[in-house]
């Protein structure tokens, strides 16, 4: 089941339907800031002074309420309110934290890799209070979360994936051997398959989540290309890599596994993020980020941001509002589903979502439909929401 293919579809059919002002965050690593760039005309519109040391991976929460920046050269990891762009008490979390990923079922938690230290930290996002942390492979870095809650963690020094079941915290399986140097992981949205950039041996290499085996064979991008970062296009056909080594960005067709292009860009790529409307690609490179049409595969202006730019998290999109229905899939494993939104009062603080008359979650009135997204994602039946705006969170 393509979920992504779903909303996007609901776009399509939506009468009535709000363009939420999109935003990228981007840590730069060498003057400890973090650049907010406005997406719709690709400019800086602030820029905060996180404070560091070193902020590396950066994420942000489902409702989009708080942005996490993991600082690598020290033990913390600094929130920040997306609502004013204020810093907020930095959290303790372990030695030369480097990633961030926030659960996909959980709205209340993310997870931060701590490379020495060779373990997990959950942090609460409600509290922002950490739980215990959880050991894995030899120098964590990247992480992505399955949709039925699992982590899969990138071990860059022992060539494995370590796979956490997030319900209990604790490692389950044995370790997925790839190839060397696992760097970032990503999860499609289908939530099938987990590609792995492998930096040593420039190949990405597959995993299947339904047994959590290699498929074979890996990709291999070329020699030299230390592949980083990676995201997919919402509909699950093509996969950006971008590679650290030689300046480029490969798009990988993920029907037959092969690249089909290769774009040459004027600066070393490092993070990569896909929009969710799938139309533009966000490349963080050492002079800035750079965008990329998809459709033409045709980089943008270079976008300025602070000194020594490393990873960007984007918000999302779109207010849907009215009533929607949607009863068309692309299997048979889904029931049909019905959505109401109530737009009053006319500025929502949030909103209250309900489930056959029982509260099943509140959300930000900012862009709800990652929400959406979310229940669906983690129900299979899911046949009548009802979101009712509230003016007081």
């Amino acid at each position: 089941m393509k979920i992504s293919w779903i909303i996007y579809s609901i776009i399509l059919i939506q009468s009535n339907e709000i363009l939420c002002a999109p935003f990228a965050y981007i840590t730069n690593s060498f003057d400890n800031t973090v650049s907010v760039i406005d997406l719709a005309t690709n400019t800086v519109v602030t820029t905060i002074v996180e404070g560091g040391p070193t902020p590396t991976g950066i994420e942000i929460t489902t409702n989009n309420k708080t942005v996490y920046a993991a600082n690598f050269g020290g033990t913390t990891v600094t929130p920040i309110d997306t609502k004013t762009n204020t810093v907020l008490p930095n959290i303790q979390v372990g030695q030369n934290p480097i990633w961030v990923a926030s659960a996909t079922c959980d709205r209340h938690f993310v997870y931060v890799t701590n490379t020495v230290d060779g373990t997990v930290t959950p942090i609460n996002t409600l509290t922002n209070t950490t739980l215990t942390p959880i050991t894995v492979g030899n120098f964590p870095v990247g992480i992505d979360i399955s949709n039925n809650n699992f982590a899969y963690v990138c071990n860059l020094f022992d060539s494995t994936v370590s796979v956490i079941d997030l319900s209990t915290n604790t490692v389950v399986g044995s370790p997925i051997i790839v190839g060397a140097g696992p760097d970032q992981v990503r999860i499609n949205a289908a939530n099938t398959k987990a590609y792995v950039t492998c930096l040593f041996s420039n190949e990405i290499f597959i995993i299947d989540l339904a047994t959590n085996s290699v498929i074979e064979p890996p990709i291999f991008i070329g020699a030299g290309a230390l592949p980083a970062g990676i995201d997919i296009t919402p509909d699950d056909t093509l996969a950006y890599v971008t590679n650290n080594g030689n300046d480029t960005v490969s798009v990988i067709d993920l029907l037959t596994n092969t690249i089909t292009t290769t774009i040459p860009i004027t600066s070393q790529p490092w993070d990569i993020a896909i929009d969710d409307t799938g139309k533009t690609a966000y490349v963080v490179t050492t002079n800035g980020v750079l965008p990329i049409n998809i459709a033409t595969n045709i980089p943008g202006s270079m976008i300025p941001v602070g000194a020594g730019p490393r990873s960007i998290a984007l918000t999302s999109l779109f207010i849907p509002m009215g009533k929607i229905k949607k009863d068309i899939f692309l299997d048979h494993t889904e029931t049909v589903f019905e959505i109401t939104w109530q737009a009053s009062p006319s500025n929502p603080a949030f909103y209250r979502v309900y489930f056959q008359d029982t509260v099943v979650g509140t959300i930000s009135a900012k862009c709800p439909l990652k929400f959406l997204y979310l229940l669906k994602r983690c129900s299979t039946t899911i046949p009548s929401l009802t979101m009712t705006a509230v003016a007081q969170d």
